[in-house]
């Protein structure tokens, strides 16, 4: 019964990524009705209605909010840091200990030297952060870093430049989100 429902999904998937004649994308999303787990897919026009969870991380105690639907790929054997997934959208979550005394403006000008000036769509920098958002080979980056010092808590959000209308303010959802108290602090 679970492969039946596990087709059906991907069957509704396929169908509403290709279209069918509908130019909404879509985006699955699970839903915790407190002891079953529920998949419903929601068009663009819903994507504010994203539930969302809640990373907290133990070593550096920055915590972020993303979508409940992405799963844990990649979690770092010392705590540093974790990757979540769905599909071809990641969320990429690191802390390291600012043993270099950086600096945020040190850090944004190494970070600015890695991406083509022309693909940056917005950039910000702060007393103690810098935000950029770009474009590469159809993903859209955003990225988020705050410094103290102590220590640096960074993230990066990318997702497939066809997809904007769902993942567009799904990130802002999630750097509204990123908490980071312990950049003071050495872990």
């Amino acid at each position: 019964m679970k492969l039946n429902k596990n087709l059906l999904i991907a069957i509704a998937l396929c169908i509403n990524i290709t279209g069918c004649g509908n130019s909404n994308q879509s985006f699955i999303n699970k839903t915790d009705n407190t002891k079953s787990k529920e998949k419903a897919v929601i068009s663009a026009d819903e994507k504010k209605d994203v539930q969302m969870s809640t990373y907290s991380n133990p070593r550096f105690g920055f915590s972020i909010s993303y979508p409940e639907n992405f799963t844990l790929d990649k979690s770092s054997d010392n705590d540093d840091g974790a990757e979540f997934r769905l599909k071809n959208a990641k969320l990429l979550l690191y802390g390291s200990n600012n043993v270099l005394d950086d600096t945020s403006k040190s850090l944004y000008e190494e970070k600015l030297k890695t991406i083509t000036p022309e693909s940056i769509e917005h950039k910000d920098i702060g007393d103690n952060y810098f935000s950029i958002s770009w474009k590469d080979k159809g993903l859209v980056y955003n990225t988020k870093t705050v410094v103290g010092k102590g220590s640096i808590n960074t993230y990066v959000f990318s997702y497939p430049e066809d997809e904007r209308k769902i993942y567009d303010s799904i990130s802002k959802q999630i750097e509204e989100s990123f908490k980071t108290p312990g950049v003071d602090e050495s872990h």
